[in-house]
């Protein structure tokens, strides 16, 4: 017998995309926002336990029927959370990246990271969770060098050198996600192997003649994460104010650009660190820190 095979295309047309700056007062502009949501249910992801915590004091306090979930709380009182949201009795969820494995909830209007994702791929997975039965849904990320710098430092303690040398890459993607110009989805679809559109007309880009306040002045911001580690070297300048921001090569070196930075898929990229790999070593080329 010939197996089925069914494809479908990462696209997901009922999400809008935004990405906002994120301030000392995102809480607050989080409440605000949940105010015109009212009735609707929505996920709201951080990266720590303390985030979640004080956000959800924060936003139980304005009113709304919000709760915590991280794996510090204990089993039994997880698992109530979680029957508590399947049976709508929360509103606002605000959890760490491993709420909603495994959880089928097709009536979710908007997802908010707090925080940065990792990657790409974490980000496209958290965001999908929104608008499964088909109807419009928002995904708004808050974008901060501050964490994005923070993120980077954790990284770069992975021992591991293939690890480290990936995970910095894939999370310097989600900064380029952050500081477009174009269409996010267009990004995403390309990020994917897709083939990308001028213009999506549902993302903070495309939805209006020129782009939000936020998103011009998170354009206007460096790199963070790409200042303080060697790992910058690999990455393709995108203007004359982050190829400032590059570490220079030894000359010994061929300058080669990265294959995902020109948007060909992300197997393109992996290919391009398995040949990279051959002439650098972990032993040979052993990741040490210079100064600007």
């Amino acid at each position: 017998l010939e197996p089925a095979i069914f494809r479908t295309s990462v696209n997901r047309k009922e999400i809008s995309y935004e990405v906002r700056l994120k301030t000392k007062d995102f809480a607050d502009d989080i409440a605000t926002y949940l105010k015109f949501q009212k009735g609707n249910k929505g996920i709201i992801y951080c990266w720590r336990k303390i985030d979640v915590e004080e956000l959800a004091t924060k936003l139980k306090s304005c009113g709304f029927r919000a709760v915590g979930y991280h794996a510090g709380m204990s089993k039994e009182t997880r698992t109530s959370i979680q029957n508590s949201w399947i049976k709508n009795e929360i509103d606002v969820l605000i959890a760490t990246t491993a709420f909603g494995m495994g959880i089928s909830k097709n009536d979710i209007r908007y997802v908010i990271h707090a925080t940065m994702p990792h990657s790409i791929e974490g980000f496209y997975q958290e965001s999908g969770r929104c608008g499964r039965d088909g109807k419009s849904a928002t995904s708004i990320l808050y974008y901060s060098p501050k964490d994005s710098a923070a993120i980077s430092m954790i990284l770069n303690k992975t021992v591991d050198y293939d690890r480290r040398k990936i995970a910095k890459a894939l999370f310097f993607q989600m900064g380029l996600y952050c500081k477009l110009q174009t269409c996010r989805r267009s990004f995403l679809l390309k990020y994917f192997g897709e083939e990308g559109c001028s213009k999506c007309g549902s993302c903070d880009i495309c939805s209006s003649a020129h782009p939000s306040a936020h998103a011009q002045k998170i354009v206007d911001m460096p790199f963070p994460h790409t200042k303080k580690t060697k790992i910058s070297k690999y990455f393709a300048p995108h203007s004359a104010q982050t190829k400032k921001r590059v570490w220079k090569k030894e000359k010994d070196e061929e300058v080669k650009p990265m294959p995902i930075a020109r948007g060909q898929g992300i197997l393109d990229y992996f290919q391009y660190l398995e040949k990279d790999e051959k002439k650098h070593t972990e032993k040979d080329r052993p990741l040490k820190r210079r100064k600007l």
